[in-house]
This record gives C-alpha cells, structure tokens and sequence, in this order.
C-alpha cells in the first residue's frame, strides 16, 4: 500500500502513481470478468448442455484442494521469481520462463518480454503475491488436472525504467517493498527520489487480482495455462 507524502512533495507522488502498460506479471491477458466462486459455494442450477454432461462424465481427480494449492503456491513463486529476473535483464532470456509456463502459454510470455527490448527497459525490484486460494480441481477434455486458483499480485516494489539507467536510491527501493524505510523521508531524500524517477521516467508497479489456471499431467507437474484480471469485488486492496 502506497504510504502517504506531504504535499509538496506531490510531484515526487505524482512520478510513481505512473503506471505504464508494460508487462509486470499475469498482466499480459484481456481484462474480463470470471468466475470466483469458492469450491463449496451452491451454483445457481441451470438446465444440463451437452458439454456440461459432457464435463459431469469425467473423472474426478482425486486431489485434495490443501495439496493444489500448494503445488499452484510453487508454481505462481516460480513464475515471478523467474518474471523479475527476465525483467531485470531487459527481457533477454525469456525462454527461463517455459519452465513453469505449458507451450500453449509461452507465446504470450515471450512477447511480452519481447516488449522491453523493443522499447529498451528493464525492471528494477521484487514482485509479490499473498491471498491464493484454490477455486476448482478438476480433468479437463485432454485429461490433464486442471487448477484454478485467485490471487493477489503485487508490483508495487517494482519500477520499469530504461534499460540504460543507473540503479536507484537504495532507500527508495526498500520504501516501496515496504522495507525498514522512513514513513516520510526528509526533504533531501524526497529530492533525490524525484531526480531519480524524473530523470529516468520510472514507472511503478500495481497491485492486482488476478485468476491462474494451471495444468499438469499430475499435481508436481503443473505449469501455468492461462492467467486473466479479476474485474470484480476482490480482497486486494490497491495503490490509492
């Protein structure tokens, strides 16, 4: 959550509510509404299609949701670790993330880092993620486990900036992460974050809710499928 300034320093606040469009993670997908529907939550009854009987035929896996959540816990950890570290370098490397990613996914991934060596930008920080809970286990047509989780993102420890720019304050780095920084830095800590987010026309993070399906031939060998943004109510918060 983004921690309060004075008021002259509102341009300072100004230069890091900046949100460019660039790809922090899960972001590259349409944003649309899905369903977040918790696994015990009733489901309104409708009349029975040929592919929802088609769906209430197949197996069901026998996966306890504490074990899915879990495996999508690693999984999602793995993603971001890999996602800042492709990001740090500009976007080269982008091929790392296949591993946590399935092939039909990895497309989208690549061009999204393609994006920062077209426009020369690399990221500088960490990216978070707190609240996943599991939505749905199941098979799907190809018979593959299936796992749809919801969570919440966070970059806002993250700055895009060129690819060519210096590192930043370090006690500008730990405030945003949330960090042993002070709740108001003084006047000349304000400047010098200023000259550096002005300067270099750095762009902060966001934090955001987001839906993850993952799919796996078993529960250890899940990768991610499919991502989108939660467009709903969420217990996400945000950068005000």
């Amino acid at each position: 959550m983004w921690r309060s300034l004075p008021a002259e320093k509102s341009v300072f606040l100004a230069c890091c509510r900046a949100c460019a469009p660039f790809h922090f993670p899960f972001f590259l997908t349409a944003c649309s509404p899905a369903s977040l529907t918790p696994l015990n939550s009733p489901r309104a009854e409708v009349a029975p299609t040929p592919a929802s009987l088609e769906e209430s035929q197949r197996p069901v896996p026998s996966v306890h949701p504490l074990d899915a959540k879990d495996d999508a816990t690693r999984v999602v950890a793995q993603y971001l670790e890999l996602t800042d570290q492709i990001g740090a370098d500009g976007g080269e490397g982008a091929a790392r993330i296949h591993t946590v990613v399935t092939t039909r996914w990895y497309p989208r991934e690549e061009a999204g880092f393609d994006e920062y060596r077209l426009r020369n930008i690399r990221t500088i920080g960490q990216t978070k993620f707190d609240g996943l809970e599991v939505q749905s286990v199941r098979i799907d047509r190809d018979g593959l486990l299936e796992v749809a989780v919801f969570l919440c993102v966070d970059s806002t420890g993250v700055l895009v900036v060129p690819s060519n720019s210096p590192e930043p304050p370090e006690d500008l780095l730990q405030w945003l992460q949330g960090a042993t920084a002070p709740e108001t830095p003084d006047e000349a800590t304000a400047q010098a974050w200023e000259e550096f987010l002005s300067t270099y026309e750095a762009h902060r993070g966001f934090r955001e809710p987001i839906l993850v399906w993952l799919r796996g031939e078993e529960m250890s060998t899940l990768r991610i499928d499919s991502t989108e943004n939660w467009m709903g109510a969420h217990p996400c918060g945000g950068v005000d």
